[in-house]
């Protein structure tokens, strides 16, 4: 049993008497993962298609039960019941309503997005970030972007990162930095839940076993490549490493008072408040990161004063300062807390810069794979590491693994048996399968990286999955890994 839901008040809750739209599905399709270990997995879409006899599903109809709901944003969920356990295939979010009430149809189409389209508008801030490891980083920019505490499955991570950082940055451009940084697996869910697999995560439990063997005499068809485009022979990794200063200097200084002979200092009325936006810059006016940022000072990082001059009577006491501080900026919200106006002589922020200390590039090549398949490099930009000694080991395994063409297919199941209903239901991306073809000498282990899915309107379940070959991935992460996979050691 199929069930297909939309929250129509916008809740997520799904209890609406009219939410559950089962009966009225002539058939759903969607997608969702990445088509391999180098690309970032897109929002995944999904379009149902309702029975529409009735003109319910048109917006401006105002005798439709649906009537000033029919909006886009709404939550849409699709989960199947089958032999007793609910698996949950998709979960996104309207775009459109798209009615086509006419006889030769009497439809409406509803096509979704996943969770990753608000992310991918969700711009966020955040203080510098130092010493911390992705997962925490991931948490931290969720929480920021207003993502639910309760829909995330998050690695730690394996590397700890020296500085990060995001200022009006979009959050999901900011998780794919991460992402890429550790050569992870960035996704959504089935439930709608956003997943962080840090880059050991498929060496441990229950990865490190098959969950099913899919023999010849079950899966519909299987489409192998083994196409060029794989291949990289020389990996060449860029990173812009820094250097904290030791001492405390003026990051920012207000304009109105900052080396004006008069003072040409703002007038502060009594009770009002004025708010600066403070964009730290070094001793040559070139914007940076700073650390160490001190919030402002009375007496020393602001003056108030009776006088436009600072000749007259000291009135800093009547300062108060709210200090929101980021990596390369802060917001000061200053206020005048007397009934009598004064000047604001003095305002200014401190704080450590950070300067660049040029630009790291490590570089691993195969002479031999170069000769065979001509020059294909593999360029990345790791914005927040600094270490050589972890950049390397990163160049040197991604070399071992794509100095040849990487073998990549697309399975095709039809749920035509128990057996085959089930895993088309139970199977989720980064899942181990075993793969058996005699046609194409096959037999070996292989993850997910991709799942479509069809019910289609003569309610046959279809599927596809997108896999890699296991042993590309595999290599060793000491007390984790099972003995006797991989030849590698992992970075």
């Amino acid at each position: 049993m199929f069930e297909v839901k939309v929250s129509w008040d916008g809740t997520e809750n799904f209890t609406g008497g009219l939410d559950d739209i089962s009966s009225e599905v002539q058939m759903f399709r969607f997608g969702r993962g990445r088509d391999s270990e180098l690309d970032h997995a897109p929002a995944g879409k999904c379009l149902i298609s309702v029975r529409d006899t009735g003109g319910k599903y048109v917006p401006e109809n105002t005798s439709s039960p649906l009537y000033g709901s029919l909006l886009p944003a709404r939550p849409v969920r699709i989960r199947a019941q089958y032999k007793g356990t609910w698996y949950n295939l998709y979960f996104g979010y309207l775009d459109d309503i798209q009615p086509h009430p006419i006889r030769t149809q009497n439809r409406a189409y509803l096509p979704c997005t996943d969770g990753f389209d608000q992310l991918s508008r969700a711009c966020i801030s955040m203080p510098l970030q130092v010493d911390q490891k992705s997962g925490q980083l991931f948490a931290t920019a969720l929480d920021r972007a207003g993502w639910s505490t309760t829909k995330r499955r998050l690695d730690s991570g394996i590397d700890v990162y020296p500085l990060v950082h995001a200022e009006r940055q979009l959050c999901k451009e900011f998780l794919q930095k991460l992402e890429t940084s550790e050569f992870g697996f960035m996704y959504i869910g089935g439930d709608g839940y956003l997943n962080w697999e840090d880059r050991h995560h498929r060496l441990k439990a229950p990865h490190i076993t098959s969950q099913w063997i899919a023999k010849a005499s079950l899966y519909k068809e299987i489409d192998p490549t083994h196409s060029l485009v794989s291949v990289r022979n020389a990996v060449i990794l860029t990173a812009q490493p820094k250097s904290k200063a030791t001492a405390l200097t003026d990051l920012w200084k207000l304009q109105e008072n900052k080396d004006k002979v008069p003072a040409n200092s703002p007038l502060l009325a009594a009770g009002e408040m004025k708010v600066y936006y403070a964009t730290f810059a070094d001793s040559n006016g070139v914007s940076n990161i700073a650390g160490d940022v001190v919030a402002p000072v009375a007496d020393t990082d602001y003056l108030g004063n009776r006088a436009q001059d600072g000749s007259g009577e000291n009135r800093t006491a009547d300062i108060t300062i709210t200090t929101t501080i980021l990596a390369g900026s802060a917001k000061l919200e200053v206020k005048n807390t007397s009934a009598t106006s004064f000047y604001l002589t003095l305002l200014k922020i401190r704080g450590k810069i950070y300067t660049d200390l040029g630009e790291l590039q490590i570089e691993s090549v195969d002479a031999t794979s170069q000769a065979k398949y001509l020059y294909r490099d593999l360029k990345v930009d790791l914005p927040y590491y600094q270490s050589a000694d972890i950049m390397q080991g990163m160049a040197d395994y991604q070399l071992s693994v794509r100095k040849e063409p990487i073998p990549g297919y697309v399975v095709s199941l039809e749920g035509g048996t128990d057996e085959l209903m089930t895993q088309l239901l139970a199977r989720e991306l980064s899942d181990r399968i075993t793969l058996q073809s005699a046609k194409y000498y096959i037999d070996a282990d292989f993850y997910i990286n991709k799942i479509e899915m069809e019910l289609g309107e003569d309610g046959v379940l279809r599927g596809k999955w997108t896999i890699t070959r296991a042993q590309d991935e595999e290599y060793w992460v000491l007390g984790t890994s099972a003995l006797g996979t991989g030849t590698r050691l992992a970075y």
